[in-house]
């Protein structure tokens, strides 16, 4: 199978599945009231939560930079990555996920290597101790969740691990057999081809380790600390457009809920969440706070259609910056090691 067919598939199967999630989160909703709610929102809050999104994509390039710095030098002649360059490596890789999940990481990754030399799959490394951090905070915030929503955890069961739980109790035990199998295959397969991997798990290593060797683990944790900030904000200011602060008395501790929880459907494998973060977001705030379901549907559409627009044009407009075209990104290799 070809990379563009595999590609092709990917991407298809991922659009497949954003419009099946769609239909679910928007079923039995009054698309009429939905469109009605947006129709009357105050757009001159879109300034400000750009502002707010450029402001976390910057903050997160920084961070990855200082990621960056600790990687070994003598890489291949490799050099330190600017700013702009890894700016614009998160917004590429942020507009290739809303085309193929999780093919961002690998997209950024790649870009910024062809720019520093670096091995790809030490950038990668980075990369995953990055997301280790944003994990982190994202378990602090689910605890802080649970302890917020205390005296209403038997609707967050009902709602979120019931159904959870009655879906694995349905799987049937020949496809856990045919996984076990195919995973055992898998562990063979890199037994089999462990020497031609020791170098790529070598450099991969070298760029996990980063986040215990960076020396700049203050600045690392300020970042952090800022672009969760950032996030907070960014799901903040849909509810002010829609005049939901007012109406159901939304504050930033309940939107803080509500983003943590909506945060777990981006973790599902559809084009930057879509259709699972709406289904989630739009449960949440009809069950726990009372938010009518079209205004509910119309603030998930505001908030993940904001990011997916603004994502998707400067990623394009990175890539233009760049003179790379997108093509040519995605056929580069994937990771392997430099000739040093």
């Amino acid at each position: 199978m070809t990379t563009r067919i595999r590609t092709a598939l990917t991407t298809g199967g991922g659009l497949l599945l954003a419009v099946l999630l769609l239909y679910l989160a928007l079923r039995g909703i009054d698309l009429t009231a939905m469109m009605g709610t947006l129709r009357t929102a105050a757009y001159g809050w879109l300034l400000p939560l750009g502002v707010l999104t450029l402001l976390s994509v910057g903050l997160r390039a920084w961070r990855w930079l200082l990621l960056l710095r600790a990687l070994p030098a003598a890489q291949g002649g490799a050099r330190p990555g600017t700013l702009r360059t890894a700016t614009y490596s998160v917004m590429i890789g942020y507009m290739v996920n809303y085309a193929a999940p999780r093919a961002g990481e690998v997209a950024r990754s790649v870009n910024l290597s062809a720019q520093t030399h670096h091995n790809v799959s030490s950038v990668l490394g980075t990369v995953v101790s990055e997301r280790v951090l944003d994990v982190a905070v994202l378990a602090l915030a689910l605890t802080s969740s649970a302890v917020l929503l205390l005296d209403r955890l038997p609707v967050v069961q009902e709602l979120f691990l019931d159904p959870a739980q009655a879906q694995l109790e349905r799987l049937p035990w020949l496809l856990i057999g045919a996984g076990l199998l195919l995973s055992l295959g898998g562990a063979v397969l890199l037994v089999r081809y462990v020497q031609r991997l020791k170098p790529i798990l070598r450099s991969f290593w070298e760029g996990l380790q980063t986040l215990g060797r960076s020396h700049e683990r203050a600045k690392l944790l300020l970042s952090t600390v800022l672009i969760w900030c950032c996030y907070v904000g960014m799901a903040f200011l849909p509810f002010v457009m829609l005049g939901m602060t007012e109406a159901y008395d939304l504050t930033l501790v309940d939107t803080w809920v509500i983003m943590t929880l909506g945060a777990l459907g981006i973790v599902v494998p559809s084009p930057g969440g879509a259709g699972s973060y709406h289904y989630i977001t739009i449960q949440t705030l009809v069950v726990l706070y009372g938010v009518d379901a079209a205004a509910a549907a119309g603030y998930a559409i505001i908030a993940h259609g904001v990011q997916l627009v603004f994502y998707v044009a400067g990623g394009a407009l990175c890539l233009a910056l760049q003179g790379i075209p997108l093509r040519d990104l995605l056929q580069r290799k994937r990771p392997t090691v430099d000739n040093a």
